[in-house]
Protein backbone atom coordinates (compact mmCIF):
# COMPACT_ATOMS: atom_id res chain seq x y z
CA UNK A 1 0.00 0.00 0.00
CA UNK A 2 1.51 3.34 -1.03
CA UNK A 3 1.18 6.05 1.57
CA UNK A 4 1.81 9.70 0.71
CA UNK A 5 3.70 11.46 3.43
CA UNK A 6 4.47 15.18 3.63
CA UNK A 7 7.82 16.10 5.11
CA UNK A 8 7.73 18.56 7.99
CA UNK A 9 10.29 20.65 6.09
CA UNK A 10 8.46 20.38 2.78
CA UNK A 11 6.63 23.75 2.76
CA UNK A 12 9.67 25.57 4.19
CA UNK A 13 11.95 23.96 1.64
CA UNK A 14 9.64 24.89 -1.23
CA UNK A 15 9.46 28.56 -0.19
CA UNK A 16 13.22 28.81 0.32
CA UNK A 17 13.96 27.13 -3.01
CA UNK A 18 11.74 29.57 -4.86
CA UNK A 19 13.06 32.61 -2.98
CA UNK A 20 16.69 31.67 -3.49
CA UNK A 21 16.07 30.86 -7.13
CA UNK A 22 14.54 34.32 -7.67
CA UNK A 23 17.52 35.97 -5.97
CA UNK A 24 19.96 34.09 -8.21
CA UNK A 25 17.93 34.78 -11.32
CA UNK A 26 17.85 38.54 -10.78
CA UNK A 27 21.51 38.96 -9.80
CA UNK A 28 23.38 40.27 -12.92
CA UNK A 29 26.78 38.95 -11.84
CA UNK A 30 25.48 35.45 -11.34
CA UNK A 31 23.54 35.59 -14.62
CA UNK A 32 26.65 36.61 -16.58
CA UNK A 33 28.75 33.80 -15.11
CA UNK A 34 26.04 31.17 -15.10
CA UNK A 35 23.23 32.12 -17.46
CA UNK A 36 22.07 28.55 -17.98
CA UNK A 37 23.77 26.37 -15.37
CA UNK A 38 21.86 24.88 -12.50
CA UNK A 39 19.89 27.88 -11.19
CA UNK A 40 17.18 25.68 -9.70
CA UNK A 41 19.50 23.00 -8.31
CA UNK A 42 21.87 25.57 -6.90
CA UNK A 43 19.03 27.30 -5.06
CA UNK A 44 17.81 23.92 -3.83
CA UNK A 45 21.27 23.20 -2.45
CA UNK A 46 21.51 26.53 -0.62
CA UNK A 47 18.01 26.20 0.79
CA UNK A 48 18.69 22.71 2.05
CA UNK A 49 21.90 24.01 3.67
CA UNK A 50 19.86 26.54 5.62
CA UNK A 51 17.18 24.05 6.71
CA UNK A 52 19.27 21.01 7.52
CA UNK A 53 22.24 22.79 9.08
CA UNK A 54 24.63 20.57 7.11
CA UNK A 55 26.45 23.54 5.53
CA UNK A 56 25.18 26.58 7.47
CA UNK A 57 28.22 28.83 6.84
CA UNK A 58 28.05 28.12 3.12
CA UNK A 59 24.31 28.72 2.93
CA UNK A 60 24.42 31.92 5.00
CA UNK A 61 27.43 33.41 3.20
CA UNK A 62 26.23 32.63 -0.31
CA UNK A 63 22.69 33.85 0.28
CA UNK A 64 23.91 37.04 1.98
CA UNK A 65 26.45 38.00 -0.70
CA UNK A 66 24.16 37.18 -3.62
CA UNK A 67 21.20 38.92 -2.05
CA UNK A 68 23.21 42.12 -1.54
CA UNK A 69 24.95 41.80 -4.90
CA UNK A 70 28.38 42.52 -3.38
CA UNK A 71 30.16 39.51 -4.87
CA UNK A 72 32.75 39.95 -7.63
CA UNK A 73 32.89 38.02 -10.89
CA UNK A 74 36.05 36.10 -9.86
CA UNK A 75 34.48 35.04 -6.57
CA UNK A 76 31.33 33.85 -8.32
CA UNK A 77 33.36 31.89 -10.88
CA UNK A 78 35.35 30.13 -8.15
CA UNK A 79 32.27 29.54 -6.04
CA UNK A 80 30.19 28.16 -8.89
CA UNK A 81 33.06 25.89 -9.97
CA UNK A 82 33.18 24.43 -6.46
CA UNK A 83 29.41 24.02 -6.30
CA UNK A 84 29.23 22.47 -9.77
CA UNK A 85 31.41 19.61 -8.54
CA UNK A 86 29.35 18.86 -5.45
CA UNK A 87 25.91 20.11 -6.24
CA UNK A 88 24.53 16.95 -7.82
CA UNK A 89 25.45 14.94 -4.71
CA UNK A 90 23.90 17.60 -2.48
CA UNK A 91 20.71 17.72 -4.54
CA UNK A 92 20.43 13.97 -4.41
CA UNK A 93 20.67 14.20 -0.62
CA UNK A 94 17.90 16.80 -0.67
CA UNK A 95 15.64 14.51 -2.62
CA UNK A 96 16.42 11.51 -0.43
CA UNK A 97 16.45 13.16 2.99
CA UNK A 98 14.31 16.29 2.72
CA UNK A 99 12.01 15.70 -0.24
CA UNK A 100 8.80 17.66 0.09
CA UNK A 101 6.71 14.65 -0.93
CA UNK A 102 7.67 10.99 -1.03
CA UNK A 103 5.96 7.63 -1.20
CA UNK A 104 6.57 5.07 1.54
CA UNK A 105 5.57 1.45 1.54
CA UNK A 106 3.34 0.48 4.46
CA UNK A 107 3.25 -3.15 5.54
CA UNK A 108 -0.25 -2.86 7.00
CA UNK A 109 -3.76 -1.81 6.13
CA UNK A 110 -5.31 -0.55 9.37
CA UNK A 111 -9.05 0.11 9.48
CA UNK A 112 -11.39 1.41 12.14
CA UNK A 113 -14.91 0.10 11.61
CA UNK A 114 -17.49 0.47 14.35
CA UNK A 115 -15.98 -0.68 17.62
CA UNK A 116 -13.09 -2.57 15.99
CA UNK A 117 -9.63 -1.75 14.69
CA UNK A 118 -8.18 -4.36 12.34
CA UNK A 119 -4.54 -4.63 11.35
CA UNK A 120 -4.11 -6.47 8.04
CA UNK A 121 -0.81 -7.26 6.37
CA UNK A 122 -0.90 -5.66 2.93
CA UNK A 123 1.12 -8.36 1.16
CA UNK A 124 -1.16 -11.33 1.84
CA UNK A 125 -4.31 -9.67 3.29
CA UNK A 126 -3.97 -11.57 6.59
CA UNK A 127 -5.59 -9.72 9.52
CA UNK A 128 -3.07 -10.47 12.25
CA UNK A 129 -4.75 -8.63 15.15
CA UNK A 130 -8.23 -7.31 15.86
CA UNK A 131 -8.78 -4.72 18.60
CA UNK A 132 -12.28 -4.74 20.11
CA UNK A 133 -13.34 -1.53 21.84
CA UNK A 134 -17.03 -1.63 22.66
CA UNK A 135 -18.62 1.53 24.03
CA UNK A 136 -19.41 -0.16 27.36
CA UNK A 137 -17.18 -3.22 27.43
CA UNK A 138 -13.61 -3.87 28.50
CA UNK A 139 -11.28 -3.62 25.46
CA UNK A 140 -9.44 -6.72 24.26
CA UNK A 141 -7.46 -8.23 21.37
CA UNK A 142 -8.94 -11.27 19.64
CA UNK A 143 -8.17 -13.10 17.53
CA UNK A 144 -4.41 -12.86 17.46
CA UNK A 145 -3.32 -14.97 14.50
CA UNK A 146 -0.14 -16.93 13.85
CA UNK A 147 2.37 -14.94 11.77
CA UNK A 148 1.43 -16.78 8.56
CA UNK A 149 -2.28 -16.32 9.30
CA UNK A 150 -2.97 -20.02 9.92
CA UNK A 151 -4.50 -20.55 13.34
CA UNK A 152 -6.00 -18.39 16.11
CA UNK A 153 -3.72 -18.14 19.12
CA UNK A 154 -6.21 -16.50 21.50
CA UNK A 155 -9.55 -17.68 22.87
CA UNK A 156 -12.69 -15.65 23.67
CA UNK A 157 -14.78 -16.49 26.74
CA UNK A 158 -13.95 -20.20 27.19
CA UNK A 159 -16.28 -22.35 29.26
CA UNK A 160 -13.81 -22.62 32.11
CA UNK A 161 -13.31 -18.81 32.33
CA UNK A 162 -16.23 -17.01 30.67
CA UNK A 163 -14.97 -13.53 31.66
CA UNK A 164 -11.66 -13.93 29.84
CA UNK A 165 -11.37 -12.38 26.38
CA UNK A 166 -8.20 -13.11 24.42
CA UNK A 167 -5.53 -10.62 25.48
CA UNK A 168 -6.81 -7.88 27.80
CA UNK A 169 -6.11 -5.71 30.84
CA UNK A 170 -8.17 -5.90 34.01
CA UNK A 171 -7.28 -5.26 37.65
CA UNK A 172 -9.08 -7.37 40.23
CA UNK A 173 -9.25 -4.91 43.13
CA UNK A 174 -9.42 -1.16 42.43
CA UNK A 175 -10.97 0.61 45.42
CA UNK A 176 -12.54 -2.78 46.17
CA UNK A 177 -14.13 -2.97 42.71
CA UNK A 178 -13.42 -5.91 40.38
CA UNK A 179 -12.53 -5.06 36.76
CA UNK A 180 -11.07 -8.47 35.95
CA UNK A 181 -14.27 -10.50 36.17
CA UNK A 182 -16.64 -7.63 35.28
CA UNK A 183 -16.13 -6.65 31.65
CA UNK A 184 -19.45 -4.95 30.89
CA UNK A 185 -21.03 -1.50 30.93
CA UNK A 186 -21.40 -0.97 34.67
CA UNK A 187 -17.61 -0.87 34.91
CA UNK A 188 -16.28 0.42 31.57
CA UNK A 189 -16.97 3.46 29.39
CA UNK A 190 -15.05 4.13 26.19
CA UNK A 191 -13.72 7.68 25.77
CA UNK A 192 -11.69 7.30 22.58
CA UNK A 193 -10.29 4.89 20.02
CA UNK A 194 -8.05 5.85 17.14
CA UNK A 195 -5.41 4.77 14.67
CA UNK A 196 -2.23 6.68 15.48
CA UNK A 197 0.23 5.69 12.75
CA UNK A 198 0.87 3.25 9.94
CA UNK A 199 4.42 3.42 8.65
CA UNK A 200 6.82 0.84 7.26
CA UNK A 201 6.52 -2.43 9.16
CA UNK A 202 4.62 -0.87 12.08
CA UNK A 203 1.03 -0.03 12.94
CA UNK A 204 0.01 1.91 16.05
CA UNK A 205 -3.37 2.51 17.66
CA UNK A 206 -4.87 3.58 20.98
CA UNK A 207 -7.98 3.03 23.11
CA UNK A 208 -9.01 5.12 26.15
CA UNK A 209 -11.53 4.03 28.78
CA UNK A 210 -13.00 5.29 32.03
CA UNK A 211 -13.16 2.64 34.74
CA UNK A 212 -16.36 3.34 36.67
CA UNK A 213 -17.09 3.02 40.36
CA UNK A 214 -20.29 1.66 41.86
CA UNK A 215 -21.76 5.17 41.59
CA UNK A 216 -20.95 5.23 37.84
CA UNK A 217 -18.36 7.95 38.39
CA UNK A 218 -14.85 7.59 36.97
CA UNK A 219 -12.27 6.10 39.30
CA UNK A 220 -9.41 5.65 36.83
CA UNK A 221 -8.88 6.55 33.17
CA UNK A 222 -6.81 3.97 31.34
CA UNK A 223 -5.00 4.47 28.03
CA UNK A 224 -3.72 1.50 26.06
CA UNK A 225 -1.30 2.27 23.23
CA UNK A 226 -0.42 -0.69 21.00
CA UNK A 227 2.35 -0.95 18.40
CA UNK A 228 2.46 -3.96 16.06
CA UNK A 229 5.76 -4.68 14.29
CA UNK A 230 5.93 -7.31 11.53
CA UNK A 231 9.15 -9.32 11.47
CA UNK A 232 8.19 -11.92 8.89
CA UNK A 233 8.17 -15.29 10.65
CA UNK A 234 7.20 -13.58 13.90
CA UNK A 235 5.75 -10.29 15.09
CA UNK A 236 5.59 -8.21 18.25
CA UNK A 237 2.95 -6.16 20.02
CA UNK A 238 4.25 -3.46 22.34
CA UNK A 239 1.81 -2.20 24.95
CA UNK A 240 2.07 0.97 27.00
CA UNK A 241 -0.67 1.01 29.63
CA UNK A 242 -1.29 4.22 31.55
CA UNK A 243 -3.77 4.70 34.39
CA UNK A 244 -4.67 8.23 35.51
CA UNK A 245 -6.21 8.35 38.99
CA UNK A 246 -9.33 10.55 38.96
CA UNK A 247 -9.71 9.89 42.71
CA UNK A 248 -7.32 8.36 45.23
CA UNK A 249 -6.94 4.74 44.13
CA UNK A 250 -5.94 1.67 46.11
CA UNK A 251 -4.99 -1.48 44.20
CA UNK A 252 -5.61 -4.39 46.52
CA UNK A 253 -3.44 -7.47 46.84
CA UNK A 254 -4.73 -10.36 44.76
CA UNK A 255 -3.49 -13.52 43.06
CA UNK A 256 -4.02 -12.10 39.57
CA UNK A 257 -4.94 -8.91 37.74
CA UNK A 258 -3.44 -6.64 35.08
CA UNK A 259 -2.47 -7.83 31.62
CA UNK A 260 -3.81 -11.34 30.98
CA UNK A 261 -3.67 -13.85 28.13
CA UNK A 262 -6.07 -16.67 27.36
CA UNK A 263 -4.99 -19.16 24.66
CA UNK A 264 -7.11 -22.08 23.34
CA UNK A 265 -5.95 -24.71 25.85
CA UNK A 266 -7.74 -28.05 26.18
CA UNK A 267 -7.03 -30.92 28.53
CA UNK A 268 -6.51 -33.17 25.52
CA UNK A 269 -4.05 -30.98 23.64
CA UNK A 270 -2.16 -29.65 26.65
CA UNK A 271 0.65 -27.14 26.29
CA UNK A 272 3.41 -25.50 28.31
CA UNK A 273 4.09 -22.18 30.01
CA UNK A 274 7.79 -21.70 30.70
CA UNK A 275 9.40 -18.60 32.21
CA UNK A 276 12.76 -16.88 31.88
CA UNK A 277 14.07 -18.76 34.91
CA UNK A 278 13.27 -22.16 33.42
CA UNK A 279 10.20 -22.89 35.59
CA UNK A 280 7.24 -24.50 33.82
CA UNK A 281 3.48 -24.58 34.36
CA UNK A 282 2.51 -24.82 38.05
CA UNK A 283 6.07 -24.12 39.19
CA UNK A 284 5.95 -20.77 37.36
CA UNK A 285 2.82 -19.71 39.27
CA UNK A 286 3.66 -16.88 41.67
CA UNK A 287 7.33 -16.83 40.62
CA UNK A 288 9.28 -13.76 39.55
CA UNK A 289 10.44 -13.72 35.94
CA UNK A 290 11.32 -11.38 33.08
CA UNK A 291 9.02 -13.19 30.65
CA UNK A 292 6.70 -16.16 30.22
CA UNK A 293 6.34 -18.14 26.97
CA UNK A 294 3.04 -19.99 26.49
CA UNK A 295 2.97 -22.61 23.72
CA UNK A 296 0.37 -25.19 22.73
CA UNK A 297 -1.11 -27.05 19.74
CA UNK A 298 -3.32 -24.80 17.60
CA UNK A 299 -6.26 -25.94 15.49
CA UNK A 300 -5.37 -25.85 11.80
CA UNK A 301 -1.61 -26.15 12.41
CA UNK A 302 0.78 -29.08 12.67
CA UNK A 303 3.10 -27.19 15.04
CA UNK A 304 2.68 -25.15 18.21
CA UNK A 305 1.69 -21.52 18.48
CA UNK A 306 3.48 -19.33 21.02
CA UNK A 307 2.72 -16.04 22.72
CA UNK A 308 5.37 -14.57 24.99
CA UNK A 309 4.68 -11.73 27.45
CA UNK A 310 7.68 -9.67 28.59
CA UNK A 311 7.86 -7.39 31.63
CA UNK A 312 9.76 -4.15 30.98
CA UNK A 313 12.60 -3.43 33.44
CA UNK A 314 11.13 -0.01 34.29
CA UNK A 315 7.85 -1.51 35.49
CA UNK A 316 7.18 -1.27 39.22
CA UNK A 317 8.32 -4.47 40.94
CA UNK A 318 10.32 -5.85 38.00
CA UNK A 319 10.92 -8.72 37.60
CA UNK A 320 7.26 -9.15 38.39
CA UNK A 321 5.36 -12.04 39.91
CA UNK A 322 3.25 -14.05 37.44
CA UNK A 323 -0.11 -15.74 37.36
CA UNK A 324 -0.03 -19.14 35.59
CA UNK A 325 -3.31 -20.98 36.07
CA UNK A 326 -4.21 -24.61 35.48
CA UNK A 327 -5.39 -23.94 31.91
CA UNK A 328 -2.23 -21.96 31.08
CA UNK A 329 -3.83 -18.55 31.37
CA UNK A 330 -0.95 -16.21 32.22
CA UNK A 331 -0.29 -12.61 33.15
CA UNK A 332 2.18 -10.38 34.98
CA UNK A 333 0.77 -9.49 38.38
CA UNK A 334 1.89 -6.40 40.30
CA UNK A 335 -1.01 -6.96 42.72
CA UNK A 336 0.46 -10.33 43.75
CA UNK A 337 3.24 -8.47 45.56
CA UNK A 338 0.84 -6.50 47.75
CA UNK A 339 -1.37 -3.43 47.95
CA UNK A 340 -0.26 -0.21 46.25
CA UNK A 341 -1.74 3.27 45.94
CA UNK A 342 -2.08 5.98 43.30
CA UNK A 343 -3.01 9.48 44.52
CA UNK A 344 -5.48 11.68 42.62
CA UNK A 345 -3.98 13.19 39.46
CA UNK A 346 -1.04 10.81 39.26
CA UNK A 347 -0.43 8.31 36.45
CA UNK A 348 0.88 4.76 36.67
CA UNK A 349 2.62 3.32 33.59
CA UNK A 350 3.32 -0.30 32.68
CA UNK A 351 5.01 -1.55 29.51
CA UNK A 352 5.00 -5.04 28.04
CA UNK A 353 6.09 -6.67 24.79
CA UNK A 354 4.20 -9.60 23.30
CA UNK A 355 6.07 -11.88 20.90
CA UNK A 356 4.07 -14.13 18.56
CA UNK A 357 5.80 -17.06 16.86
CA UNK A 358 5.29 -20.73 15.93
CA UNK A 359 7.20 -24.00 16.16
CA UNK A 360 9.15 -25.49 19.03
CA UNK A 361 9.81 -23.50 22.19
CA UNK A 362 12.75 -21.29 21.25
CA UNK A 363 14.46 -19.75 24.25
CA UNK A 364 17.20 -18.22 22.12
CA UNK A 365 14.61 -16.40 19.98
CA UNK A 366 12.82 -15.08 23.07
CA UNK A 367 16.03 -13.87 24.71
CA UNK A 368 17.02 -12.12 21.50
CA UNK A 369 13.70 -10.29 21.50
CA UNK A 370 14.13 -9.47 25.17
CA UNK A 371 17.54 -7.90 24.50
CA UNK A 372 16.05 -5.87 21.66
CA UNK A 373 13.15 -4.74 23.86
CA UNK A 374 15.23 -3.41 26.75
CA UNK A 375 17.77 -1.55 24.60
Amino acid sequence: MKRLKISANGPVLSRMVYGTWRILDTNPTVRRVCPFKLPFFFSLFLSWSEISGCFPPLGHLACFLIRHQTCQREWVEDFMSYCERSIYVACLAVLLLHGAVYAEESAFIVKQEGDRITTTRASDKVTLVTQHAGAEMRPYLHPILAPNGKGELTEFSPGHHKHQTGLYWGFTRVNDRDYFHNNKGDSWLRKDMRILETQGSQAKWQVVYDMLGADKKTVLTETQTWTLTDQGAQYTLDLEWQGLAVVDVTFGKYAYGGLFLRMPWTSKSGGEAINSEGLANGKAEGARARWVDVGMPIEGRDDWGHIVIMDHPKNDGHPTLWRVDGQLGVGPCRACAGEWRLPTGQTATFRHRILVYTGKTDREKVESQWDSYIR
